[in-house]
């Protein structure tokens, strides 16, 4: 791989790595925040997102939504989150193909799996964030502090996975080009044997025309030798 086509690579895959966890951060706050906000019948919504961090909605109330109601706002991103990035990794092992299409789902869902079990025990840890949604009456998880624990060994089997799959784009990519590159090659191969070949014909043409033209100028000449009657 040329060093061009290496930064190309690079960009590409920086893009798309981008662009998968802002879709991550939309489906996130909007699909799990604030649509269930509007369905609790929320008036008011203040959602705000940033280009490279993360987001939150405020919603207004007009009245309590009840425990039920806080858990789904409260939870609905990390649920939305694991759905999604679950479907999308799901999708991407599916693909016959290990191409940029490949990377890209895999992107979205490695990203949104692996930041919904961070977000979790990050929570439960430090006692805030989405996870308070787990004591919807006093929104005051310190008893479950030790929870963390938990989601260490799914992240590890992300950080495991995940990696492990990315390494199928980069085999098919690293492939792919040494198949052109010995293709071209092959290509070049029998390019330069055709043109030898048929300089060979050329040659052989050249001398058998020399050969006839010697064969039909030799007859007069020995004609003209023997004795005349």
């Amino acid at each position: 791989m040329t060093p061009g086509r290496f930064l190309l690579l690079d960009l590409a895959l920086l893009a798309l790595m981008i662009l998968a966890s802002r879709l991550a951060l939309v489906l996130h706050e909007v699909g799990g925040h604030a649509v269930p906000a509007k369905i609790l019948g929320a008036t008011a919504l203040e959602v705000r997102l940033s280009p490279l961090g993360g987001g939150y909605v405020s919603p207004t109330f007009p009245k309590p939504v009840g425990t039920a109601g806080t858990v789904v706002f409260d939870l609905g991103g990390i649920a939305i989150n694991l759905l999604t990035g679950a479907a999308a990794w799901f999708c991407a092992r599916r693909l016959a193909s290990r191409g940029l299409g490949y990377v890209a789902l895999l992107f979205l869902g490695v990203g949104s799996v692996a930041g919904a079990l961070v977000y979790l025990a990050c929570g439960f840890y430090y006692g805030s964030g989405d996870p308070v949604g787990f004591a919807p009456a006093t929104e005051d998880i310190s008893h479950l502090q030790g929870m963390w624990i938990l989601f260490l060994p799914a992240a590890a089997a992300v950080g495991w996975f995940g990696p492990r799959h990315f390494l199928d784009f980069l085999v098919a990519t690293i492939l792919e080009i040494d198949e052109r590159i010995s293709r071209r090659a092959r290509g070049a191969d029998q390019f330069i044997q055709l043109q030898v070949q048929g300089t060979g014909i050329a040659v052989l043409g050249t001398l058998d025309e020399k050969h006839d033209e010697e064969g039909d100028n030799g007859s007069p000449r020995i004609n003209d030798q023997l004795p005349r009657i």
